[in-house]
């Protein structure tokens, strides 16, 4: 969420002014829900990132980033599952 936070803000400040900021950052939750649906849920970022390269050319890296700072947050977190729960299995397996 804290990431999602600091990008919302970037994103936002960074289209203030332009016609971007009419249709999709209005506000920060606002581009706290797109961020979460087009870069973390992945609900047509190519759209997105189109749509932001219209406006600047600097917006879809930023895009980008996100986008893989989320998909490697969730990796990491179901790899820590895994992690977790195949260590408790050889717990288990070495008490029988």
């Amino acid at each position: 969420v804290a990431i999602m936070y600091v990008f919302s803000i970037c994103l936002t400040q960074l289209a203030a002014g332009t016609d971007l900021q009419r249709t999709h950052f209005q506000d920060v939750p606002t581009t706290m829900y797109r961020l979460l649906m087009h870069g973390c849920l992945l609900d047509a970022p190519k759209e997105m990132s189109d749509r932001l390269a219209q406006e600047s050319w600097l917006l879809p890296p930023i895009f980008w980033l996100f986008v893989l700072m989320a998909a490697l947050t969730v990796m990491n977190m179901l790899v820590g599952v895994l992690c977790e729960v195949v260590s408790g299995v050889a717990a288990v397996e070495k008490e029988e």
